[in-house]
């Protein structure tokens, strides 16, 4: 295994560095924070629907973030926040669809209240410190609920935040992070009874 010597004394081995303590003034070559899944959470109940005929379609979110957290997806210590990457849209319409088979809804295409939205923020902010990073991953979504006439019936916004401070920060380590945080948003949106009550009035 080799090993770098800095200047301020870090000594830290190469496969772990992706981003150090800028005090080194050096940073390691910037890569992609991609995100291409978000998983539901372990051991958090979501309440289910009443009866077993709940149908719901979810479509694909749109990415309505600003244009400076749109300008770049990697992890550099010269930035302090950054943004996910990646098909976000996609990675949160799954999500959704992994919690809303959890509470007892069938998946549909067609002929069932669909859930749409927008990706409004999911980002890492990042703080250096002289013996790793302080990173924070911060998502929220604006989520919407349309009956089968295509009339918006609810809409809400949820927010999800995840932080750690690590010795040895990675990329891996904050894709798992922003991924966190977009999890417990995605939740929260399915934990709310106003919005599991219009799903329901609406399936029927």
């Amino acid at each position: 295994m080799k090993y770098f010597h800095f200047k301020c004394g870090l000594i830290t081995s190469l496969f772990s560095l992706s981003l150090v303590s800028s005090a080194c003034g050096w940073s390691a070559p910037p890569q992609p924070l991609n995100i291409t899944y978000v998983p539901t959470l372990e051991g958090v109940a979501v309440p289910k629907f009443i009866g077993n005929d709940i149908k719901v379609h979810v479509s694909l979110f749109s990415d309505a973030r600003t244009a400076n957290g749109l300008d770049s997806g990697e992890l550099d210590t010269s930035l302090k926040s950054v943004p996910a990457s990646g098909d976000v849209g996609r990675a949160v319409k799954s999500a959704l669809e992994g919690y809303l088979r959890k509470k007892g809804a069938e998946l549909r295409a067609f002929n069932a209240p669909t859930i749409t939205g927008e990706v409004r923020e999911w980002r890492l902010e990042q703080e250096a410190t002289w013996y790793g990073a302080k990173m924070k991953a911060i998502a929220s979504i604006d989520v919407s609920v349309v009956d089968k006439l295509g009339k918006v019936v609810y809409a809400g916004t949820f927010s999800g935040t995840t932080t750690v401070t690590d010795p040895v920060p990675t990329n891996r380590k904050a894709e798992r992070l922003l991924a966190s945080a977009m999890s417990h948003a995605v939740k929260e949106a399915m934990v709310d009874p106003e919005l599991g009550g219009q799903i329901q009035k609406a399936s029927t």
